[in-house]
């Protein structure tokens, strides 16, 4: 499951994402997603389908920060 908990209410959770059954070993998948506001992403990993046998799991993720005023700005320019 993927979980965002706001900054300003952090005992609400939205869903981002449910748990899917991924083939293990054969997918890769790649995801992304953009807080509207501050918060903390909670992402959680479930073997529950296949509790006999042990996984591996190898896993990415890159935050960036952006400042609303250099977003605004570079929209402006891509417009001009």
């Amino acid at each position: 499951m993927l979980f965002f908990r706001p900054t300003r209410n952090p005992k609400e959770e939205i869903v981002v994402a449910k748990n899917a059954r991924v083939d293990s070993g054969s997918q890769v998948i790649n995801a992304s997603y953009q807080a509207k506001e501050p918060g903390t992403l909670i992402l959680t990993w479930d073997n529950s389908f296949s509790w006999m046998t042990g996984k591996t799991l190898l896993y990415r993720i890159d935050m960036a920060t952006c400042n609303p005023s250099s977003v605004a700005a570079a929209a402006a320019a891509a417009s001009s």
